[in-house]
């Protein structure tokens, strides 16, 4: 298959809660790809989520905003429209007031494993 189309109304749809602050509907992952994952995903509003970033991670932030800060402190505000860019092997924590809804790219695509991996 060239092309797989992934419809906005995943958003709509039952969300998986990824951890306690974000929700996540798996839409494109091996074995469609091997190298990539991409999907929709929402961060509650309030609830602070923190990640040791095992990936590389690009999202652009559909609807809402958060504040996005690393290890080092910095904060970064993201808004509707944006695209931002996570690298590897940094920590951070998206908080929101109002919530926001996003589009992720993640390299490699067994992010999740690798997640569980580094908890054990």
């Amino acid at each position: 298959m060239s092309v797989i189309v992934v419809k906005r109304k995943v958003m709509n749809s039952d969300l998986e809660v990824y951890s306690p602050g974000i929700v996540h509907k798996e839409a494109i992952t091996f074995p469609e790809s091997e190298n990539l994952s991409i999907g929709y995903y929402k961060v509650t509003p309030g609830t602070p989520y923190n990640m040791d970033m095992h990936f590389e991670e690009v999202d652009y932030v559909i609807e809402g905003s958060a504040i996005i800060s690393d290890e080092t402190g910095s904060k970064y505000p993201v808004e509707k429209g944006d695209i931002f860019y996570l690298r590897k092997g940094s920590k951070i924590s998206i908080t929101s007031k109002v919530g926001y809804k996003g589009v992720y790219v993640i390299s490699p695509h067994n992010w999740q494993e690798l997640i569980e991996n580094k908890k054990t």
